[in-house]
């Protein structure tokens, strides 16, 4: 667990370093679980960070000595994957539900806490929105933490672009509350 680091909005000006960040995160992490070529897709054709969550102010970055070391955020309807100029989206399918967006740490700080800060921070600010329904697109290395704060795998999900390898992936989803 971290002692000294700073929760705060995403900026604009944070795009250079939250895109380095998830490239390193994605290459690290996803070792095991997707090969070259399907990382270089989820990269380069889906993307990792729709500015859109920026604008809206429902993306957050956690900075340790002046460095973004993990984001993540929500948005209050819309896609659990892709960018704004992104050909792939995956929508939330209960039109109640907020979709959780683009948790990403740096290697350098895993299993330190910031993943589960950003999601908390995520759902609170969700929750006062009005939200108690959460979707989400996990990869598969992600899988084991979602589970972990209270996520459910409800379908699978296979992201291709065009011609290019595909990514499968799980939609999850936590509930406050039982649907009536």
């Amino acid at each position: 667990m971290l002692d000294e680091f700073i929760l705060r909005q995403a900026t604009m000006a944070d795009l250079p370093a939250l895109q380095s960040l998830h490239a390193e995160a994605v290459r690290s992490q996803s070792l095991g679980f997707y090969d070259d070529s399907q990382i270089d897709t989820f990269l380069r054709k889906i993307g990792t960070l729709d500015p859109r969550l920026i604008g809206a102010g429902t993306y957050y970055v956690i900075v340790v000595d002046d460095e973004i070391v993990g984001s993540g955020g929500w948005g209050a309807t819309g896609s659990v994957v892709g960018t704004d100029a992104s050909p792939i989206t995956q929508e939330v399918l209960l039109p109640t539900a907020a979709a959780m967006r683009s948790f990403f740490v740096s290697s350098h700080h895993a299993r330190k806490g910031i993943a589960r800060t950003l999601l908390g921070n995520a759902e609170e600010e969700a929750r006062r929105a009005g939200f108690e329904i959460f979707e989400l697109l996990a990869t598969l290395n992600a899988i084991p933490f979602y589970v972990r704060h209270g996520y459910c795998p409800f379908e699978a999900a296979n992201l291709r672009v065009g011609n290019c390898p595909s990514l499968p992936a799980i939609k999850m989803r936590k509930q406050d509350r039982v649907l009536q």
